[in-house]
């Protein structure tokens, strides 16, 4: 496979490659989330106490409540 020069400047090909990365990162941050919290759901049911004081936990921990906010809506529906 021979590779070519891309006819747009160094600067902006490292950009969008820096955006790409901060991409892959923020979806392998999420799918952290969503582990931690599915392992919380088999753990402690949502009807129990333990779970809501761990949930704030993770939270406060992660900085992510609307990714758990929604999280959360999935693993409580009826």
């Amino acid at each position: 496979m021979k590779l070519e020069k891309s006819p747009e400047p160094i600067g902006v090909a490292k950009d969008r490659l820096n955006r790409e990365i901060e991409r892959i990162q923020s979806l392998d941050t999420m799918l952290i989330h969503t582990r931690e919290l599915l392992k919380l759901a088999v753990a402690y049911p949502p009807d129990n106490p333990e779970f809501y004081w761990r949930l704030k936990a993770m939270q406060d921990k992660h900085h992510q409540p609307i990714l758990h906010k929604m999280l959360l809506d999935v693993v409580t529906e009826n």
